[in-house]
């Protein structure tokens, strides 16, 4: 009764290669986040520095249509307006949201 307790109660390889593997899986994750976080910490350290350090308005910047950096307007501001670009991605988003719509409602029928 004791043997079979004992050969219980011990780790058997797989266990132990299981460990393993939740361990590389858990380090593999921890720097996914540490990655993204240094990704979003950058962007988010440039991208604020146009509205602190070169004093451009966030109005400014969501209004106008011009995008020229290097150039600069009556007040020395870079002369930055994304207007364009975001309508241009939201007319992307929209007109591929428009096209998939109706290929994935017949695909999800087909399965059903």
């Amino acid at each position: 009764m004791d043997d079979i307790k004992k050969r219980l109660q011990t780790k058997s390889k797989a266990t132990f290669q299981d460990y393993f593997g939740k361990g590389i899986c858990y380090l593999c994750i921890g720097l996914i986040i540490l990655l993204v976080t240094c990704i979003l910490y950058f962007i988010a350290s440039k991208g604020l520095a146009t509205f602190t350090t070169d004093h451009v308005r966030v109005w400014d910047f969501l209004t106008k249509t011009n995008w020229n950096p290097g150039a600069t307007d009556a007040k020395g501001h870079p002369d930055v307006g994304a207007l364009p670009m975001i309508v241009t991605s939201f007319s992307v988003t929209l007109l591929a949201a428009i096209l998939a719509t109706p290929f994935a409602l017949g695909i999800a029928i087909f399965m059903a």
